[in-house]
């Protein structure tokens, strides 16, 4: 019945990234250049992954802790 249904968790299930190559977006951070090692450095970084699934929804997923920021369907991909 309907009553039993709203004791019930929720069911959440990502669909198949078969097709889909995650892209890495950085939103933030600082460059420095270390010239001991002449090398570049990067600190206070928010690196986040986008990719698609077989629902039709792009997913934006923490890089660093793996937690879903969003999801949204695009119009059109």
């Amino acid at each position: 019945t309907v009553a039993n249904l709203i004791t019930q968790p929720a069911l959440r299930q990502m669909g198949a990234v078969m097709h889909s190559y995650p892209v890495l977006v950085t939103n933030k951070g600082k460059l420095s250049y270390n010239t001991t090692d002449k090398v570049m450095e990067s600190t206070n970084r928010e690196d986040y992954i986008l990719f698609g699934t077989t629902q039709g929804l792009l997913h934006v997923v923490d890089a660093n802790t793996g937690v879903e920021k969003f999801a949204f369907v695009p119009n059109e991909m």
